[in-house]
């Protein structure tokens, strides 16, 4: 309000959710001294939806589409009711390594050394790449037993699946969130985002960044955007 008295309408506020949008929006309405245009104010997905030639698609009917991908991969006939506890599980995977712009491919290996972790293109931090570790070494103790050998099993087609998974959404110029966070990040990395006719923007209320927001938010800053971080100032003024 003080920075901007004229010009709000001419704003973009980018927030890490939509809840956080409705009190900003009723304090403005308080503080503000005349009546006047509110700036855009949008959470991080609306934000990256707006970004992406990609048109996001609910989950149930992403469930749907996971299902017959499943089916045409192994040649079962496992119900939907049977597959969609996994259903939900693998959904919640993709969206996250895409986020976090892992190699798919490197992070559903199942070799007892894992070394293919360790490459840099796999994209996993250190921690990362020891929590794993440490799941398989504990998977590979004891003995064989069916949950194992289904575990494995599913764990297997995780790769192929992912990628069918994808094809078939961007051939339907659709894709869940994850995997248009991962569109707009590898955008900016190759130089092909266009910064061009976007309001001014302002990031506010974030902490604890997925490398897709890092690229996003290192791309924005780079075109004028300002930040006002969600932290704690004793962390920052102890020396």
């Amino acid at each position: 309000l003080s920075e901007y008295p004229e010009d709000m309408e001419d704003l973009c506020v980018v927030l890490p959710n939509r809840r956080a949008g409705i009190f900003l929006r009723h304090h403005l309405a308080l503080l503000s001294p005349r009546v006047s245009w509110s700036p855009r104010i949008c959470s991080m997905s609306e934000f990256v939806e707006d970004l992406s030639r990609l048109k996001n698609v609910n989950q149930t009917e992403m469930l749907f589409i996971l299902h017959s991908l499943y089916l045409e991969l192994t040649g079962k006939k496992d119900s939907l009711d049977d597959f969609y506890f996994w259903g939900e599980m693998i959904l919640g995977d993709f969206d996250e390594l895409d986020k976090y712009l892992v190699d798919a491919d490197a992070l559903f290996t199942n070799l007892s050394d894992l070394k293919e972790l360790e490459d840099v293109t796999a994209g996993l931090e250190p921690e990362q790449v020891s929590f794993i570790r440490q799941f398989w070494s504990n998977f590979f103790e004891g003995e064989a037993s069916r949950e194992k050998s289904k575990f494995r099993e599913t764990w297997m087609l995780l790769p192929k699946l992912y990628h069918m998974l994808r094809e078939r959404l961007r051939d339907r110029e659709e894709g869940y969130q994850g995997m248009q966070y991962r569109e707009i990040a590898e955008e900016i990395q190759s130089g092909n985002m266009d910064p061009r006719g976007r309001d001014r923007v302002i990031v506010a209320g974030f902490n604890a960044l997925n490398a897709c927001e890092k690229e996003i938010f290192k791309w924005l800053l780079r075109h004028g955007a300002s930040f006002f971080w969600d932290y704690d100032e004793s962390y920052l003024a102890d020396k």
